[in-house]
């Protein structure tokens, strides 16, 4: 994406926390829009064979960066869903896509929803104490993805918990489609992406 539109997300983001209404969306989410490691993370996120029309939830879509580079290559059938109505207010002022306030550990959708159900980064962010939490993410995946099922995560973060890369295989297993996994890659930094096919 141009320089132009990361000043535009900018310039949304430092509205929209001056208003004090949420707690302050991060400028770093602008930031990564021009980094070469954020797009070839987001080249690597999705199936080879993934068809524009197929149908994608991001759960965790922050301000809509996924989204919008979607788009931008042809995908028409895109929701992003976040727990923060903060983020959400920004990702639709910037690309009025389907964005929603929800939950990943309950989503609103009935079963079989998607063909592909993509949790960028959301075992990244949690605490020993919130393991459940991953469970509940990956469950809900399993119920409304039909073809593939993304998950990634950091080895470590500082002040955050993340479950190690052999708990997630662990939790694979448990389900019975660790089998299934057709990529499991290294991103960069610390950080593993992997794709169930259902």
């Amino acid at each position: 994406m141009a320089l132009v539109a990361v000043g535009k997300l900018k310039r949304i983001i430092e509205r929209k926390n001056a208003t004090k209404k949420y707690p302050p969306v991060s400028m770093a989410q602008a930031t990564c829009l021009h980094q070469k490691p954020h797009y070839v993370f987001l080249q690597k996120w999705i199936p080879r064979n993934l068809l524009k029309s197929d149908s994608i939830l991001e759960v965790c879509c922050g301000v809509g960066l996924f989204g919008t580079w979607l788009q931008s290559r042809g995908y028409t059938n895109y929701v992003g869903i976040d727990i923060s109505p903060a983020r959400i207010e920004v990702a639709t002022e910037f690309n009025p896509l389907d964005f929603r306030v929800g939950d990943g550990r309950a989503l609103a959708f009935k079963d079989k929803s998607f063909d592909f159900v993509g949790y960028a980064n959301c075992f990244s962010y949690v605490t020993f104490a919130e393991t459940y939490d991953c469970l509940k993410f990956l469950d809900e995946g399993l119920r409304v993805a039909r073809k593939w099922l993304e998950l990634d995560a950091v080895h470590s973060r500082p002040g955050w918990n993340p479950p190690s890369f052999e708990r997630v295989h662990q939790w694979l297993r448990e389900r019975g489609i660790e089998d299934n996994l057709i990529v499991e890659r290294e991103l960069f930094g610390n950080r593993r992406l992997w794709i169930v096919e259902l």
